[in-house]
């Protein structure tokens, strides 16, 4: 059997990379250039269905909505009034009842996908834990991570958005055994995710986004140091149906950290990585996101890669229309054998919380999701690796 060196195995994920990025880059010219329309069901090769009547109509509805009495039979006019005898086009449900979500009068129209409310915002609380290289041969990290997430739209015709989202965790609440000056001091971070997207409308197929990481660290590490480390982050997603879409995610490092504690030389830095991803919706409007990857960084010392292989998962499952759970979790195995080199290279982050969605969308059809919440996850331990290295 032919033996691959990590030299090779480097090459080739480059030369992967580089494919991937012009086949994207390619797929999102064209899909946003050439926007097509397709069914607007959770089965895009059907014909959608008729969308839910409306039971009552506004005290004051525009006259120019009604049905015009001269319509061919068999044809629906472009803004015909919900009634007993005419069926509803979802688009134009979308168009001219939802694009103000601000009451409880658009739960059609936050399910298929729609317009929604203008500012998509979401909230989280979870319990967390997770460790990496920066831990070396000490335990991992166990506490509680809090956030924010929220998104407006930006270029509404090509339905592009903007997303800024923060959170904020506190690890080790009992302190730890390690070589930090604060052994019995608590470890605190914070995450920064800001950027662009562009979530598939209702029938279309295509969504993707571009965002920078920042990691800001207090008393992290097995050395306790305090470094700030960013990251960009992008990803891509195609749709085959209302229930199930591929795509692929990468992370290519940004800034570092270097300084000096205990005459020891300290470097931090992001790990590389590319993963490919399958998204699933269920009925009950839950989602689980599985994905596979490799981390495509060598380490800070030394010509071999960080990690050998990387599967993660995610799901969402709607409580409410407001409230859902969700849980997170990623393993990047070491590129060493088992042993004391292997255990202090390998990294992991398990993370079950609630997600608060206040603009009720928390339930949607299809893996498209409502229109103006925030595509991108925010930055965490699990998308953001950190590679390091200690020597005198």
């Amino acid at each position: 059997m032919t033996h691959l060196s990590t030299g090779d195995i480097h090459v080739n994920v480059d030369r992967f990379i580089c494919l991937m990025v012009g086949f994207v880059l390619n797929v999102m010219l064209c899909s946003v250039a050439n926007a097509q329309e397709l069914p607007l069901n959770s089965n895009f090769g059907e014909a959608a269905p008729a969308a839910p009547r409306a039971t009552t109509l506004p005290t004051e509805f525009p006259t120019s909505l009604v049905a015009d009495t001269q319509t061919p039979p068999g044809e629906v006019p472009e803004f015909a009034v919900p009634g007993p005898t005419s069926d509803l086009k979802q688009d134009t449900f979308t168009k001219s009842i939802c694009t103000q979500c601000n009451d409880g009068s658009c739960d059609v129209c936050r399910a298929a996908g729609g317009d929604g409310p203008r500012l998509g915002f979401t909230a989280f609380t979870a319990t967390d834990t997770f460790r990496g290289p920066p831990e070396g041969s000490f335990q991992s990290n166990f506490g509680t991570v809090n956030g924010l997430n929220a998104a407006i739209p930006v270029v509404e015709r090509w339905g592009v958005g903007w997303q800024l989202g923060a959170s904020y965790g506190l690890y080790d609440f009992s302190g730890r055994s390690s070589s930090a000056p604060q052994l019995s001091g608590a470890q605190q971070q914070f995450f920064v995710t800001t950027g662009c997207f562009r979530r598939a409308q209702p029938g279309q197929r295509a969504s993707f986004g571009l965002v920078h990481d920042w990691m800001i660290n207090d008393n992290y590490g097995q050395y306790g140091l305090s470094p700030t480390l960013s990251q960009w982050r992008g990803q891509f997603e195609w749709a085959f149906s209302g229930s199930n879409s591929l795509g692929v995610w990468a992370t290519i490092h940004d800034t570092k950290y270097i300084g000096d504690r205990f005459e020891n030389h300290n470097q931090f830095r992001a790990i590389n990585q590319i993963n490919v991803f399958w998204h699933h919706k269920f009925d009950q409007s839950a989602d689980t996101w599985l994905y596979i990857g490799v981390p495509d960084s060598k380490r800070l010392v030394g010509t071999e890669l960080v990690g050998s292989v990387i599967l993660g998962m995610s799901a969402q499952v709607p409580l409410t229309e407001r409230l859902a759970l969700y849980t997170n979790a990623m393993y990047m195995a070491a590129n060493a054998h088992p042993g004391p080199n292997g255990s202090t290279q390998d990294a992991y982050n398990v993370s079950v919380g609630f997600a608060w969605y206040p603009g009720r969308n928390a339930r949607t059809n299809t893996v498209n999701g409502a229109r103006w919440l925030p595509y991108m996850p925010l930055g965490n331990n699990g998308n953001f690796l950190v590679d390091a290295s200690h020597f005198n």
